[in-house]
């Protein structure tokens, strides 16, 4: 699963829908799409996670579109909205703790 925002894998899943519409099958009958443009889209550390989880072609930095496509829609439906991850980890304020809150044997 990526690491990403429901927004931010939207926007990056509405380029890749772009480039599949534009991007011509190879001899093999994939459309491929280079490591370089997914680390470009959706960043280095979520590169680091799709890489980690799909295999490229082999010899090649290569990837099969549709499948980073299908990678990135199953993640969409699991990903968190940016209101959700900054609810739980935005700061908290613990101004009004006491210890005994804290540390329940004082």
């Amino acid at each position: 699963m990526s690491y990403l925002s429901k927004e931010k894998i939207e926007d990056g899943l509405s380029e890749l829908y772009k480039l599949e519409e534009f991007t011509p099958k190879d001899y093999d009958g994939f459309k491929k799409i280079e490591a370089e443009i997914i680390n470009s889209i959706f960043g280095y550390y979520d590169y680091l996670k799709i890489s980690d989880t799909l295999s490229c072609f082999p010899y090649s930095t290569s990837y099969d579109l549709m499948k980073v496509i299908e990678y990135y829609e199953k993640s969409f439906t699991e990903a968190m909205s940016e209101k959700e991850i900054e609810d739980r980890t935005g700061v908290v304020d613990t101004s009004g703790w006491k210890a005994e809150d804290v540390y329940k044997d004082n």
